[in-house]
């Protein structure tokens, strides 16, 4: 049987754990960081931006969440066009063994299609939130850097 296909299907009540799995090794070295920088960064006002004044705090706190989704959002993008590819699930086997590919929680076919659903979902999340613009060229270099290579 090909291990990267299976007739298994993906159940949604599965999916905050796998989503979990995929992503816990970059929160804090990607979405932590990231979101304290773009927190930082619009606490700086003037500064930074042709606001003449700060942003009060009271008016940036409650933004912080979504701060934080947008930055989870395309890690998890990220690390399910990064983590199915077959040199990715080779290297997680012998260093990060607990990821959802090497423990066979997810196949890389169903992989590839739960980032195939994911795309537009996040898409019309940070349209929502209207920085979809950003977005779009993160989701490019994530194409490029995993599936045309240009991490080699």
């Amino acid at each position: 049987m090909n291990p990267t296909h299976t007739n298994n299907p993906l159940h949604l009540h599965h999916l905050p754990t796998l989503i979990w799995h995929f992503t816990e090794s970059n929160i804090p070295t990607f979405v932590l960081p990231n979101s304290a920088f773009g927190f930082l960064g619009a606490l700086s006002g003037p500064a930074l931006t042709t606001s003449p004044t700060p942003p009060h705090l009271s008016t940036l706190l409650p933004r912080l969440p979504l701060l934080i989704l947008f930055n989870w959002a395309l890690v998890f993008i990220f690390d399910l066009s990064n983590q199915r590819l077959p040199e990715s699930i080779h290297e997680d086997h012998l260093n990060k063994p607990w990821r959802p590919l090497p423990t066979n929680r997810i196949t890389a076919d169903q992989t590839r299609r739960l980032l195939l659903a994911t795309i537009p979902i996040v898409l019309g999340i940070t349209y929502t939130l209207g920085v979809w613009q950003e977005t779009c060229p993160i989701l490019i270099l994530t194409w490029m850097y995993n599936d045309l290579k240009g991490c080699d």
